[in-house]
């Protein structure tokens, strides 16, 4: 593994924020339709507030102590080293599926339909292998021509839909109802993942300001809010009677005879999940303390294997692509494990 220097905090935010968005080019169906759009406008909000919390320890330690948790526990209880390795190994191994399932998924069965889920896996994790073997520095800096990536498929999209928006396909009443409503909230949490790898790289980084985060997750807040907007007003019920609406979002877009921009959409989606998967895996090697190409060609088997076995067994996917157990997940490594950690650094002092 390549040594880590220190590099700018907002280029690390950066590359969060788009792999938070990822959340949303994923969609699929997450979002009730039995929801009005200002509803699902409040859910999302409400999601958002539930990530800005998630992100608390970890900011703490970074303004407190100008370190990581990672870091922090490695010099305050050097003996669970390896059980909190292998929890936090675990957490990663599990968000990776979250995000690989449903992305093979949509590449085969919306853009390439001859296509096999499990090659595609494949040939993603093994781009991350390499990636995560060169580290997050280096990832952060694609962070930087993803984003502008990003700007151009996003102006896009939405340009493009401006010219089919009808407000009679959506409602900005209070129309909803609590299961709609509670589910929705819960998969806008799941952007909470970033907090996890912040709580991992957060020491690497310099030139740290408070606000950072936060704007990190007003941006994204205002991107969930574009795709809901358009999405229900442009696309309106014919998105709903579709997979990945989205991508339909995308397909649908259009300026006088050029119509359709679904290929700047999937790469951008491949991209994104190349990234939060490359990110992840650098996290599993600063955990374990081992990152040469060997561990992470090692946890990408495990990936495989896991996305493998959930195409052939539909329990198995429905446990990786759970909103709930994600965010349970994500609140006991992202606060509950760190702020121990927290106290425990306080009353040593």
């Amino acid at each position: 593994m390549h040594r880590e220097i220190k590099y700018s905090s907002k280029r690390l935010m950066l590359t969060l924020m788009l792999c938070a968005c990822s959340v949303i080019l994923l969609q699929n169906n997450n979002v009730s339709p039995e929801n009005s759009f200002t509803v699902n406008l409040l859910c999302m909000l409400g999601g958002m507030a539930v990530c800005a919390v998630m992100f608390l320890p970890a900011v703490i330690l970074k303004k407190r102590c100008d370190t990581d948790f990672l870091a922090l526990s490695e010099k305050i209880t050097p003996k669970l080293k390896i059980p909190l390795a292998s929890v936090y190994s675990l957490y990663f191994v599990y968000a990776a599926a979250y995000f690989l399932l449903p992305y093979t998924d949509m590449f085969c069965e919306k853009y390439y339909p001859g296509a096999s889920p499990c090659v595609i896996g494949l040939c993603v994790l093994a781009a991350c292998v390499y990636a995560a073997y060169k580290g997050a520095n280096i990832i952060t800096r694609f962070g930087i021509f993803l984003f502008v990536f990003a700007l151009v498929t996003n102006l896009l999209m939405f340009g493009g839909s401006v010219g089919s928006l009808d407000f009679a396909n959506g409602s900005f009443s209070l129309e909803t109802d609590f299961d709609a409503a509670a589910s929705t909230f819960i998969y806008f949490c799941a952007p909470s993942f970033i907090a996890v790898i912040y709580a991992c790289f957060a020491g690497d980084t310099e030139n740290f300001k408070l606000k950072q985060p936060f704007l990190a997750l007003l941006f994204t807040a205002l991107k969930y809010a574009l795709v809901l907007f358009f999405v229900t007003f442009s696309v309106g019920a014919y998105a709903q009677r579709q997979d990945y609406q989205t991508f339909i979002l995308s397909r649908v877009a259009h300026f006088d005879l050029f119509g359709g921009i679904e290929s700047f959409f999937t790469a951008l989606a491949t991209m994104s999940v190349f990234m939060i998967i490359s990110m992840f895996l650098s996290c599993i090697n600063k955990c374990t303390g081992s990152g040469g190409v060997k561990n992470s060609a090692v946890f990408s088997v495990i990936i495989f294997i896991v996305s493998f076995t959930a195409e052939w067994n539909n329990s198995v996917k429905e446990f990786f692509t759970n909103d709930l157990i994600l965010i349970i997940f994500t609140a006991v490594v992202a606060v509950l494990i760190p702020l121990a950690y927290i106290f425990t650094g306080r009353k040593n002092k």
